[in-house]
């Protein structure tokens, strides 16, 4: 799949569908998704999302869950046993807009280099080949993750401390 969204990317063929859908439905998913393997992992995975007074969000649900899987797959990877990963959305208000929500996921992994930080983003690179020779990886994730930050205009960014944990934010604007 990676590779086909590199292939859409690359020739411009990125394409939104923009609807109304169920955030909690989007968000029980992803936490479907990776409860097992917290279990698993022996890790503690906390979702939290804030209550909404609507519980339906204008935007491409799809492409939504992709950045989220991308960056939850990579603090599971990451994060080793009796670790922490977490998922938080809270509702903003950002010129006069009433749907901006913002998205942390959050690890106590094992963190990015300064100078990784600077290269993560790339396509098929990681921090470093220490990194790929250990955990694996394309190098895509990340790379299409901003491809379609990019494409919704949403803001994003991303603190991490070596040895302590990572955590990515992004704030996704509901589209009318």
């Amino acid at each position: 799949n990676d590779v086909l969204d590199f292939s859409r990317i690359e020739n411009g063929k990125l394409q939104l569908s923009i609807q109304p859908f169920s955030l909690p439905a989007l968000l029980y998913d992803l936490y479907d998704l990776f409860a097992n393997e917290a279990a698993q992992k022996s890790l503690i995975f906390s979702l939290y999302a804030e209550p909404f007074e609507e519980e339906r969000f204008n935007g491409d649900a799809l492409h939504l869950k992709q950045i989220c899987v991308n960056l939850l797959s990579n603090a599971f990877k990451f994060t080793g046993e009796h670790g922490h990963v977490s998922l938080t959305v809270r509702k903003l208000t950002a010129r006069g807009r009433t749907n901006v929500l913002e998205f942390t996921v959050s690890d106590t992994g094992i963190g990015i280099s300064p100078d990784g930080l600077t290269r993560i983003f790339n396509m098929f690179e990681q921090e470093s080949s220490t990194v790929t020779h250990r955990y694996g990886g394309s190098g895509l994730g990340l790379s299409i993750t901003k491809a379609i930050f990019q494409q919704h205009g949403f803001r994003f960014g991303v603190q991490s401390t070596l040895g302590k944990g990572t955590t990515f934010w992004f704030i996704a604007t509901d589209t009318k």
